[in-house]
């Protein structure tokens, strides 16, 4: 009974291995009235891309495809499942996306910057001619 078990065991991990696949996040140029992000489940990342692009498999990125605005794969989770998938698209896709973080972490650069160069007149005097 034991041996059976064992079997019966491996042969699921090796099920449950095989129906892995890859959890992926796509960032748009422009936002869409949806948004700006599309998070997707696969097991073949490449084939679906590829779907992508052709305007099938996805009615948001083929709204994006029609409206001409670009959109790139930004982010991949391998090893991953559809339960994966549910808890990304929980997420805030903002903090998840790198193209998001590194607009937002330029702003509050901006930000800091801006707020420095008022706080200090130095910054204010105009250069004296040589």
């Amino acid at each position: 009974m034991e041996k059976v078990l064992r079997i019966s065991l491996l042969a699921l991990f090796e099920l449950h291995n095989e129906a892995m696949g890859y959890v992926y996040l796509v960032h748009l140029e422009k936002p869409l009235p949806g948004g700006r992000h599309y998070v997707g489940y696969t097991s073949d990342l490449e084939k679906r891309v590829a779907l992508h692009r052709s305007g099938e498999g996805a009615k948001f990125l083929k709204q994006a495809n029609e409206a001409g605005i670009g959109w790139v794969v930004v982010r991949v989770w391998m090893n991953a499942d559809t339960d994966k998938e549910k808890s990304i698209k929980s997420m805030s896709a903002r903090i998840i996306c790198p193209v998001c973080k590194a607009k937002a972490a330029e702003i509050a650069r901006q930000k800091k910057l801006l707020q420095v160069s008022r706080s200090d007149p130095s910054v204010h005097k105009p250069l004296e001619a040589a």
